[in-house]
């Protein structure tokens, strides 16, 4: 037992070494209280300057006005000063990128933005940010809008936005900075201070405060998403997707990251059997 534990502890310090902003827990945890991060990134993906963040909620539940309809978890949601509305997603791989699962998110979010009565012009612009870690649409480009904007840049209008961004990118500029910084796990080979200072600070962290921060941080999240609520309501169905998918993508990244085994890796995160069978079904395909 003993010899197990400190087999668990050691694959928990190479977890946090190894965590990157591709990882969603670890994202997470960074994002927490600190709009400076969302902040950037969102700059630099839209290209604009001026912006800044005002409010910042990290795993916000968005509920379908149709009661039969499906909900979700949103990784990033933040409010910039002129009202607008963003929602950063992160992918380490592509199964979970589709831009169906975007439009869903937006759908929700122009949803909520519109209060009952309200006038069509009085919603705020909503925004999706997908970064995943591959080139999703395989075309070499360093983003893609694929709602919002006509093939020749021109905005339609609607006030509602799907952006990819493509994590393999690498340009040389603002924008491939970024990305290798969020694919890179040490602090001092990243570009932007504001990256590196809160990576370096949760990966030095006493070791109490780490694990509140990280591995721990990561089952306790899969708690509040309703691994012991049973999930009757129909209502949240969507909230346990969303559960789910997390729990494959953080499988996947500790298997790629750590080099474990599938096995190893739902030891050490202590996936019940149900869930086990899931994860197997959903990595083979």
């Amino acid at each position: 037992m003993c010899q197990k534990s400190e087999q668990s502890e050691e694959l928990f310090k190479r977890l946090v070494q190894e965590a990157t902003l591709f990882d969603d827990w670890f994202l997470r945890r960074f994002m927490k209280d600190y709009p400076q991060g969302a902040e950037l990134i969102i700059r630099i993906c839209l290209g604009r300057k001026d912006l800044h963040v005002t409010e910042l909620r990290v795993q916000e539940p968005f509920f379908s006005h149709n009661v039969m309809g499906k909900d979700g978890m949103l990784d990033v949601w933040a409010k910039d000063d002129n009202g607008e509305i963003y929602n950063i997603e992160v992918q380490f791989d592509n199964r979970g990128a589709s831009p169906r699962r975007a439009f869903q998110y937006l759908s929700l979010m122009t949803q909520y933005e519109l209060a009952k009565g309200s006038d069509y012009q009085t919603r705020p612009n909503c925004y999706v940010i997908f970064i995943t870690r591959h080139d999703y649409f395989k075309k070499n480009e360093p983003y893609y809008w694929i709602c919002g904007f006509t093939e020749d840049k021109k905005d339609v209008g609607i006030g509602a936005y799907i952006l990819y961004i493509n994590g393999s990118w690498r340009g040389g500029d603002e924008l491939s900075y970024l990305v290798e910084d969020m694919n890179q796990p040490d602090p001092d080979k990243m570009h932007f201070t504001e990256i590196s200072d809160r990576v370096r600070k949760l990966k030095t962290i006493s070791q109490e405060e780490k694990m509140s921060g990280s591995l721990a941080y990561l089952k306790d999240i899969w708690t509040s998403e309703g691994r012991n609520q049973g999930f009757t309501d129909g209502r949240n169905q969507g909230i346990e997707t969303g559960r789910v998918e997390n729990m494959i993508q953080n499988v996947q990244s500790l298997m790629d990251n750590l080099k474990i085994t599938l096995d190893e890796a739902v030891d050490l995160l202590k996936i019940r059997k149900e869930d086990l069978e899931i994860i197997k079904n959903k990595l083979s395909n």
